[in-house]
């Protein structure tokens, strides 16, 4: 697409991945940093893509009123476009009337991962697939990089199955949950090999601070996307049951997906409905240790390498938003 721009105000977590696999696919020109600096760039480009309208809400609504006033197309998506908190009705509607306000707009294509479970509102929607789910090269599947994490983890393990937690590591994973269900010392874990790699934020939390002690590999910094990549080969379980109030999409999952690794995913979360329509795994009754110890006996699901995506993600992405910028 000629004169396209792919932008965010910030790089972290998945946010520089979104902005350039959405610049590849669409041959556009990434761009990250302070709106202040790029105010201009973002106002005359002929067409915008905000791939994650929760970096800056309030100021890609007044950029995107202020490009369409201009006669400028833009297409954002909503990575939580579903979530309603409980106890923030004044919240909840304003996200809500955010979105049906730049639904009146013919030049704004409102986009999500995750569909509102409101009506009205999933009608403003156009659904795509997480980036995340096939954003890989198909040759980075088939001959994965290589690190020295992931050759310790091959050289330790032995005969037992490995349990991978990776990525930045916090509350909101599900770790206290995953505590409980280590220091059951259950002889279950015996033939499993957890390893916990990421960064780890501090918490006051003492279930999280002492899953080092119970993890049979802990790695407590950031890791290169080639070491994080390099792990999923080795891995028998991906960890992605998450806490109720995290109720998103991952890209841990959908790694894990693209490689064909089973995963373990909370019971009546959004990563169940992608694990029964796409991936492989178990499904935990978030906090029942009894009941994941009993999964876990039973041992992990075989992978399925015939459930990699084909990139059929990035011609539908593709299909939309040029649909959508050649329209008058």
């Amino acid at each position: 697409m000629s004169d396209c721009l792919v932008y965010d105000v910030v790089d972290s977590g998945h946010r520089r991945n979104y902005v350039e696999v959405i610049a590849r696919v669409l041959g556009a020109r990434p761009l990250i940093g302070p709106l202040s600096r790029f105010r201009k760039a973002l106002l005359d480009a002929n067409y915008l893509i905000l791939p994650t309208f929760e970096s800056a809400p309030l100021s890609f609504l007044l950029l995107m009123i202020l490009r369409s006033l201009l006669g400028k197309k833009t297409a954002v998506i909503s990575i939580r476009a579903h979530v309603e908190h409980n106890g923030r009705p004044v919240w909840n509607f304003a996200r809500r009337t955010c979105y049906l306000l730049l639904s009146k707009f013919s030049s704004v294509l409102l986009l999500t991962i995750t569909r509102p479970a409101n009506a009205k509102l999933a009608a403003r929607f156009k659904e795509i697939e997480d980036l995340e789910f096939w954003d890989l090269d198909p040759e980075i599947i088939s001959a994965p990089p290589r690190s020295q994490l992931a050759d310790g983890v091959a050289a330790a393990r032995g005969t037992r199955k490995v349990l991978l937690v990776v990525g930045f590591l916090d509350g909101t994973k599900g770790l206290g949950f995953l505590h409980d269900i280590l220091s059951s010392k259950h002889t279950v874990l015996r033939d499993y090999f957890v390893v916990c790699a990421g960064h780890h934020t501090k918490t006051t939390d003492p279930k999280i601070s002492n899953l080092a002690s119970l993890a049979d590999l802990c790695v407590n910094r950031y890791l290169s996307q080639d070491e994080i990549l390099s792990l999923y080969p080795f891995a028998d379980l991906v960890w992605c049951c998450y806490d109720p109030n995290y109720d998103v999409s991952s890209g841990i999952f959908g790694r894990a997906l693209q490689f064909g690794r089973p995963t373990i995913v909370r019971a009546g979360s959004i990563l169940e409905r992608f694990q029964v329509d796409r991936g492989v795994g178990l499904v935990f009754e978030f906090g029942n240790v009894d009941g994941a110890l009993s999964l876990l006996a039973g041992g992990p699901p075989l992978p399925r390498p015939d459930r990699v995506n084909n990139l059929g993600g990035a011609a539908a992405l593709k299909q939309i938003v040029e649909a959508h910028a050649s329209r008058n």
